[in-house]
């Protein structure tokens, strides 16, 4: 679609959106609509990934080659590939990048390792198919999705010991943290739902319907907004954070999966994993003002630097 004449507001710190796509094996680095988004050839089928807090890095899991790529954004090329004894899937770094948490798909484990060399430092069994991770800095705690479960698992992130095993919908996928509300947001592909988590308290809050096959979770920096993509109707949902009141769903490209606001919460972009494009949505407006074309099959999307992920509450 054409750009829409739209005037967002500016970020006070420049951030820039990388897109991982799965088939087209490739990194795509958008830093503003004005710019030609770069690329950076990655190895083959990458899935997830997570960026460190200060920007330097971004992490990415390859399941099918049992290998996650380090890749250092300055020099925009792979600075190292590291291998994985089984298959890694979600991933998530600690606030200085010196270790990385990485789930098993296959195995049913979470992973801490060591980034200067590639060591498994502890594992621990979750539950069956773990997908998405995210890191509650300021508890040094773990959330883990386990898909086949309906659970997501609490850890210790420096032990990996489990704190809590807590109930949640079918089939939980993405996770998306927020430091500020102290909440965890579960996206359940297969209840149709997300599950809202009390970050302090590990009980689950409130249970809230947001559309067929809710693959993609993200939640404002301020904690106030959150943005739910819906596969299987081609759209996302953004609600109110706090109230989880429906604000306004936003139509977007074909099968919409990972999404990302930018700092000012006015913005959003989600990869459409069908559509090899990612689409920029105003969500003052409730429009998509933008779609991206990107290399084969964008599966997620992250923000860096993102030191909102990493501060304590």
């Amino acid at each position: 679609m054409a750009s829409i004449d739209i005037c967002l507001p500016t970020n006070a710190k420049a951030q820039t959106v990388y897109v991982i796509s799965q088939s087209g094996h490739r990194l795509t680095e958008i830093a503003s609509a004005e710019t030609p988004p770069q690329t950076i050839d990655l190895p083959l089928g990458p899935v997830n990934m997570a960026a460190s807090c200060d920007g330097r890095f971004l992490f990415v899991t390859h399941p099918e080659l049992r290998k996650i790529s380090v890749v250092d954004l300055a020099q925009r090329k792979v600075r190292s590939v590291l291998p994985y004894p089984g298959m890694p899937f979600g991933i998530a770094s600690d606030a200085d990048a010196t270790h990385i948490f990485v789930t098993d798909w296959n195995r049913g484990v979470v992973s801490r390792m060591d980034v200067a060399n590639g060591k498994i430092t502890a594992e621990t069994k979750t539950g069956r198919s773990p997908a998405h991770v995210v890191f509650d800095h300021g508890r040094n705690r773990l959330f883990v999705a386990n898909r086949e479960d309906g659970t997501v698992s609490a850890l210790d992130a420096t032990s990996l010991a489990i704190v809590a095993t807590i109930k949640v919908g079918k089939a939980p996928f993405a996770l998306a943290f927020s430091a500020l509300a102290a909440r965890v947001y579960v996206a359940n592909v297969q209840s149709d739902d997300i599950s809202v988590i009390d970050a302090r308290s590990l009980h689950v809050l409130a249970t809230v319907p947001v559309g067929k096959m809710p693959y993609g979770v993200a939640v404002s920096s301020d904690g106030k907004k959150l943005l739910v993509t819906s596969q299987a109707e081609n759209d996302a949902v953004l609600l109110d954070a706090e109230t989880l009141a429906s604000i306004a769903r936003i139509k977007t490209g074909r099968y919409p999966e990972g999404a990302v606001f930018d700092a000012s919460g006015h913005r959003a972009e989600v990869a459409n994993w069908f559509s090899d494009t990612v689409s920029v949505l105003d969500l003052d407006h409730a429009v998509e003002v933008q779609r991206i074309p990107v290399a084969e099959g964008p599966r997620y999307v992250a923000l860096a630097p993102a030191p909102s992920l990493c501060h304590a509450d």
